[in-house]
């Protein structure tokens, strides 16, 4: 009975570091997509200040 018991908990703890690993690679893409999301706005507000000054078009 005892090993049954050692071996839940050792899947437990496996499920864990899989769940707390999973969310470290959500949260990095999460990251990644807000800062991609970021230089496109920039990107597209300096192509409007060009565009406006008649740098461009």
């Amino acid at each position: 009975m005892m090993l049954l018991s050692h071996s839940s908990e050792v899947m437990d703890a496996r499920d864990h570091f899989y769940q707390e690993m999973r969310h470290q690679h959500v949260m990095v893409v999460l990251r990644q997509v807000g800062l991609g999301i970021l230089v496109l706005c920039s990107l597209m507000i300096v192509a409007l200040c060009a565009y406006m000054y008649g740098l461009i078009g």
